[in-house]
């Protein structure tokens, strides 16, 4: 390809270091994404409680992106702003290690704070190494190496969640569950240190000063006119933003249902969380492949339309084995969405636009959204009824949590009928109706997801 700009040897060691250092960073999350939750119901946090622990974070994160972008738009280096947001995640995820002992006082309160500390310093970090990475990446490779550092991410981040849920398992038989936690948090730790080493090396790229700036969007507030303008981008995150919103409503208490409610162990909350993320792994590539083929759109509509349906298959059993099938079929869901949704929203960004600031738009509008419904949820989690009066049809939930999962599902219904007449495949020229993705996708199954994959890597090294 005569277009390839030729990596300089520096640049490719710096490249295969940030593939080491996605291991680092994916059992951090693994084990602090998932198990979050988890903790705060093994330190005796309510529902509601639960609920603030995963949901308040989000939105304090999504301003520290736009934090990072004002201090990089005053000259500090992009470098030293990724690996000081990452050294701070590691002093937060000490601090949880701590909590483990349990003698500290408003153990909760402390540890909500925490949590919004750790997703603070996590956010900081995104826009400047994204924008790193974008300029060390040519744009022709950048499909390839960013697919292949999200696979090696998700193995690590899978291996992370079953080990995390081997440990506990085995701590709580032998009745030293706290000491399970403090281990589990001390390999996140020894991850984020080992990401933050390799951090060290990326090349120090300096952002043009603009010493006069007294707000994040400083010298790019044109720009951001020019891009909320554009309708369908406007409209677009709005979807986004109400469906990441209408999702937090149910979302946080997933984890209380099972470990509460449902009196599952930690080998079968783990299991419950690692099926869905296996359906996303295997079938990923075929949800690509039908993007490509038949447009964002069609895949973006099909799965949008299948996401209201899965907190209320919750409502239906409490069979173990169940359950373990919903959250395949939400993992075949999520994959699609995410992978269309983000590939639809850089096709409506605007050429030569800041991706940092684009970006942080982004967040701070779905944190925004996300804490509104996190709140909501707490609320009807605390205080909704079991026994329901609807124009004279009574209703009653089994579990006291029911009531949640079923307003979380209407909400999103309701987004998804809102948005769906009013988005347009930008890309193609046609996209497909629904009918023609299942039909492609039923075609397409894991296993044929797989053999995409390797394949594809044969004829690469070919």
């Amino acid at each position: 390809m005569s277009g390839t700009r030729r990596l300089s040897r520096a640049d490719r060691q710096v490249l295969r270091e940030s593939q080491k250092e996605a291991v680092g960073s994916a059992v951090m999350s693994g084990v602090c994404d998932n198990y979050l939750a988890a903790f705060a119901i093994f330190l005796n946090a309510s529902a509601q409680q639960v609920g603030w622990v995963v949901a308040v974070p989000q939105l304090l994160g999504a301003w520290a992106q736009l934090l990072s972008v004002w201090v990089a738009r005053r000259g500090v280096r992009r470098r030293l702003l990724t690996v000081c947001g990452a050294a701070f995640q590691s002093v937060t995820i000490a601090v949880l290690m701590a909590l483990c002992a349990r003698t500290i006082d408003h153990t909760i309160l402390v540890l909500i704070v925490t949590a919004m500390l750790f997703q603070a310093g996590g956010h900081f970090v995104q826009p400047q190494w994204r924008s790193v990475m974008v300029m060390l990446v040519p744009i022709e490779r950048r499909g390839r190496y960013f697919a292949h550092r999200a696979r090696i991410s998700a193995i690590a981040s899978f291996a992370a969640l079953a080990a995390g849920g081997l440990l506990l398992h085995v701590a709580k038989l032998l009745d030293s569950t706290a000491v399970g936690f403090a281990a589990l948090f001390a390999c996140a730790l020894f991850g984020r240190i080992a990401s933050v080493r390799l951090l060290l090396r990326l090349p120090d790229v300096e952002v043009e000063p603009q010493a006069h700036a007294k707000s994040p969007f400083a010298g790019a507030g044109r720009e951001i006119r020019r891009t909320l303008e554009h309708l369908e981008y406007r409209r677009f995150i709005v979807f986004v933003a109400m469906m990441h919103g209408a999702v937090a409503v149910s979302g946080p208490f997933f984890s209380v249902h099972m470990l509460r409610n449902l009196g599952f162990s930690y080998v079968e909350f783990m299991s419950n969380l690692a099926a869905s993320l296996i359906m996303q792994l295997l079938t990923l590539s075929s949800w690509g492949y039908i993007s490509d083929h038949l447009g964002n759109r069609s895949v973006l509509i099909t799965t949008a339309f299948i996401i209201p349906t899965l907190p209320m298959l919750w409502i239906f059993s409490d069979n173990y084995w169940y359950l373990l099938a919903v959250q395949g079929l939400s993992g075949l869901a999520w994959g699609g969405f995410a992978l269309s949704s983000t590939n639809y929203l850089y096709d409506l960004r605007p050429p030569g636009s800041e991706l940092a600031i684009f970006s942080a738009v982004h967040a701070v509008t779905s944190g925004l959204a996300i804490f509104a419904g996190a709140a909501l949820g707490g609320a009807l989690a605390a205080h909704l009824p079991a026994d329901i009066n609807l124009g004279g049809m009574d209703i009653s939930f089994a579990k006291p949590l029911y009531g949640v999962f079923a307003c979380s599902a209407l909400l999103r219904l309701s987004v998804v009928l809102w948005f769906a007449p009013r988005v347009a495949e930008i890309r193609l020229s046609s996209s497909a109706t629904i009918n023609e993705v299942m039909i492609r996708m039923a075609r397409i199954n894991p296993v044929t997801g797989v053999v995409m994959d390797i394949i594809g890597a044969v004829r690469k090294r070919r």
